[in-house]
């Protein structure tokens, strides 16, 4: 038995890993890394390479080898540290991906000094504003973000600043309002369809529609 297979069998019938894992352990040692941290925990086998790359890009894996991260979280995680991004905010499995995504891009945001904690704010809404990003400047005034009692308005406000029709009164109106607001433009907006000429005519509903 060839040093290589015995290297297979101890991390398969000792470690308890499958053939993709030990493959993974075993590319490690080529590279000459510490390949302990990845089988430290009952990590699968995407976690096992996201721990590896990073191992082999010099990052400090110990900030995200921990198996309550998904593969998905643990590549962004390894991605934000390759390009020296503190990841302190973010770097927690309480979080999803989406709101990792979501308070890095508010924590980068470089705003003027503003009458209200941006860092707070911008946090609380992360997703609402990931959702209309990058549709939205994020260079831009969030001022307004003052106003907003919670992300269903700020969801509001980012639709109707994306498609051009944003209107300062809506700062003014409650969410309340605006979802009502935004129902009756719906409702509007079905029956404008429903009686629309061509359509009549396409349909045959009547002989004439002028």
């Amino acid at each position: 038995m060839t040093n290589y297979d015995k290297c297979m069998k101890y991390l398969q019938e000792e470690k308890g890993l499958n053939l993709s894992q030990s493959l993974l352990v075993i590319e490690g040692l080529k590279s000459a890394v510490d390949v302990d941290i990845m089988t430290s925990q009952d990590y699968d086998y995407g976690q096992m390479r996201e721990i590896l790359h990073g191992l082999q890009k010099g990052v400090d894996v110990t900030l995200y080898s921990d198996n309550r991260f998904t593969a998905n979280q643990m590549e962004y995680l390894c991605q934000c540290l390759e390009n020296k991004l503190n990841i302190a905010e973010f770097a927690s499995p309480e979080y999803s991906l989406a709101q990792m995504k979501a308070i890095m891009m508010c924590c980068g945001l470089k705003l003027d000094a503003a009458p209200f904690k941006r860092d707070e704010l911008m946090a609380v809404y992360a997703n609402a504003i990931l959702k209309y990003y990058p549709a939205i400047d994020l260079n831009g005034d969030f001022s307004w973000l003052s106003s907003c009692e919670d992300e269903e308005k700020v969801s509001y406000i980012l639709e109707a600043k994306v498609n051009g029709s944003f209107r300062n009164d809506m700062l003014l109106k409650s969410t309340r309002e605006l979802r009502t607001e935004r129902e009756s433009e719906k409702k509007n907006a079905f029956y404008d369809d429903l009686l629309n000429p061509d359509r009549l005519k396409r349909f045959e509903l009547f002989n004439s529609y002028e």
